[in-house]
């Protein structure tokens, strides 16, 4: 397992003096570069920041735009602690932090020395066309629409439900339909952790269980057409939204901030996602985005320390950064 000590947490006003140490030290430096350009996977959420954090370094430079690649977080982590060399990623976005497993692929892969870097916060949202009427979900009523099984007379059984109104009465009388994250998002990840388990302990007959059969039966999304697996693009989720108006689907909020005019978000627990409640941690679906940086390619990858440099700039991420205006919310905001 990689000691907590060699993924170290960069600050902004550190990160220069970083770069050039991690330049400086590199075992890799002596090697020709056999890629003109960096390749940034992971996170579909963080996508459209990593893309425009790209696309301002190839503006303000000579370097090529670096590629940026929706994978998912676990998708990307899977890339990324593949290994050292050129055929690797250099920078793997994420909206969960790296996990012991990762951890673990990645030193006995070599990849012992990573830099991790806090971006800011993002949420989830449960999206809606602005033509269906939806009211304030809890996350027990989520978890009874999308649970593979759910408990009924203390025994677990396939969920029934097809329409929101069989979950609640208040609820409209649409088929159940959401369209969500593959098991390689982070974001899938992250809807386990507070959606499905707390809404699944909701109910006496899951918290008697043991820990193994609460897990497989809380953290198990079904496999019909209740839930879509959507893929990592969220621009397609939104496209789909507005073309199946009944539908609903989890998508970042900095796609939603890109496309309100489009789209509205479902309450959850009686709060809506917003700067200040996502800021705050009171929107239930608020989570916490990160760059993970592989210090042997930076000097071999052209462009890759000015992205980095650019990503954790106050000109991106701070208050008033560009990225805000794509939802980012930054960690002093």
């Amino acid at each position: 397992m990689i000691p907590r000590s060699t993924i170290r947490t960069a600050t902004t006003t550190a990160l220069a003096l970083f770069l050039v140490a991690l330049v400086a030290e590199s075992p890799l430096r002596a090697e020709a570069s056999v890629r003109d350009q960096a390749l940034i996977v992971g996170s579909s959420s963080v996508f459209p920041l990593a893309t425009a954090v790209a696309e301002r370094v190839s503006r303000m430079s000579d370097f090529k735009a670096p590629l940026v690649e929706a994978t998912g977080t676990g998708g990307g982590f899977a890339q990324f602690c593949a290994g050292i060399g050129l055929e690797t990623p250099d920078v793997v976005t994420a909206s969960r932090p790296i996990t012991e497993e990762e951890r673990t692929l990645c030193t006995n892969n070599e990849v012992t020395d990573i830099q991790e870097v806090f971006l800011g916060r993002g949420a989830i949202v449960l999206a809606r066309s602005w033509n269906t009427n939806f009211g304030n979900l809890t996350r027990r009523e989520l978890w009874l629409a999308l649970a593979d099984h759910i408990p009924q007379d203390w025994k677990a059984v396939a969920n029934p439900n097809a329409l929101w109104s069989d979950v609640s009465p208040h609820l409209p009388a649409l088929p159940i339909k959401v369209y969500g994250p593959p098991p390689t998002s982070g974001t899938r990840d992250v809807l386990a952790d507070i959606v499905m388990e707390p809404g699944c302990r909701s109910f006496p007959m899951a918290r008697d269980l043991p820990s193994d059969k609460q897990t497989a039966l809380c953290r198990h999304f079904r496999e019909d057409s209740a839930y879509v697996e959507a893929g990592e693009d969220d621009e397609m989720l939104v496209r789909r939204l507005v073309n199946d108006p009944k539908a609903l689907g989890f998508i970042g909020y900095s796609t939603l901030a890109r496309n309100e005019h489009l789209l509205s978000a479902v309450s959850l627990e009686g709060v809506l996602p917003t700067p200040e409640t996502i800021a705050t941690g009171t929107y239930p679906l608020t989570r916490s985005l990160y760059l993970y940086i592989k210090k042997a390619h930076l000097p071999l990858v052209p462009g890759m320390a000015q992205f980095v440099k650019q990503f954790t700039s106050k000109e991106a991420i701070g208050p008033e950064g560009y990225l805000t205006f794509l939802g980012l919310i930054p960690a002093d905001w």
